[in-house]
């Protein structure tokens, strides 16, 4: 089980050696999207606003089916 894991460890090793360009442009494009959303603080509160217009509208849905039932 050790040879197995051991080589295991060495493809990982190898993956991570072959596509570290690709993880540091990942890494940049991550701290780059950070950036933008602390610039623009409505990105962040944007999606509260249909989610509390969407448990209104449930709620009156239930309600409805309450009044009805």
């Amino acid at each position: 089980i050790l040879i197995a894991l051991s080589i295991v460890f060495a493809i990982l090793l190898l993956v991570i050696l072959f596509l570290r360009s690709r993880i540091v442009i990942a890494i940049a494009l991550i701290r780059e999207g950070s950036k933008a959303v602390t610039a623009i603080k409505s990105t962040v509160f944007l999606p509260i606003f249909p989610l509390m217009v969407q448990c209104l509208v449930v709620a009156y849905t239930v309600l409805i089916f309450v009044a009805l039932v």
